[in-house]
């Protein structure tokens, strides 16, 4: 069965066996990439982390191949930018969850004392 869409739901939709099978047909993800994406047995929620690790593995051989050029400065820098891209997957949860930074807290805790 196909799962309603909504607008606020449209991720789970786009990661379940349904939305990958779509996302193979439309020729965005091979059929044994989505295969490999079910069997890893990770949440759907931690697929970009594969991706992201596939990607990293295709520069390294791009590199090693001469498919790429640039040598090690071209290769440190596109990881540098793998690994910031990944840590900024971290933050959507917490922005969607209206957390703040621990030094933010600690700041307005700090002026709240000094004014009681």
């Amino acid at each position: 069965p196909i799962p309603t869409l909504d607008d606020d739901h449209i991720g789970p939709l786009l990661l379940s066996p349904y939305g990958l099978a779509a996302l193979v047909e439309s020729g965005q993800l091979t059929a044994s990439e989505m295969d490999l994406l079910l069997s890893s047995r990770l949440p759907p929620s931690q697929y970009h982390n594969i991706l992201l690790e596939w990607v990293g593995i295709t520069i390294t051989q791009g590199l090693e191949r001469g498919i790429l050029k640039g040598g090690a400065g071209l290769e440190n820098q596109l990881l540098q930018q793998l690994t910031a891209l990944r840590a900024s997957m971290f933050d959507i949860d917490d922005f969607r969850a209206g957390r703040m930074p621990l030094a933010y807290v600690q700041l307005v805790q700090v002026l709240i004392d000094s004014l009681v």
